[in-house]
């Protein structure tokens, strides 16, 4: 396919619609009927078959419903206990045990701590101290 600038394209769309207008004219060859569309779905509407309304009664089992029941009961104790865990105090022994400790990390051991945290090597703290 060969692209064209839009000039070109622009005049070789002029010269098609020229084509198109002497050959063909202006005049819109799709008629309709004169009052085609007024009495159009009253038409369509008498076309169709006759069907009764049918009502449909949904009924839900009590399996369905204690299914329904359990699953909620499990998901609330999941999401209690997950809740329980977070919000209890089982992580105040380790913070109150660092706490009482008098030894003081080194500005060595701290960056290293941090190293270890960030997982960063040498390049990448070289790199990290020097963009600021």
């Amino acid at each position: 396919m060969c692209y064209t600038s839009k000039e070109q394209r622009g005049k070789n769309m002029d010269k098609y619609e020229d084509y198109l207008l002497k050959h063909y004219g202006r005049e819109n060859s799709f008629k309709v009927p004169e009052g085609y569309f007024e009495d159009f779905a009253e038409k369509i509407m008498s076309q169709l078959p006759e069907q009764k309304a049918q009502v449909v009664e949904l009924h839900t089992s009590w399996t369905s419903r204690l299914r329904k029941m359990v699953a909620a009961a499990i998901i609330a104790v999941v999401a209690g206990g997950g809740a329980y865990y977070v919000f209890s105090g089982s992580n105040d022994v380790d913070k109150s045990s660092m706490a009482h400790s008098n030894i003081t990390p080194t500005e060595s051991q701290t960056i290293d701590q941090m190293a270890d945290y960030t997982m960063m090597d040498n390049a990448d703290m070289y790199a990290a101290l020097t963009e600021y």
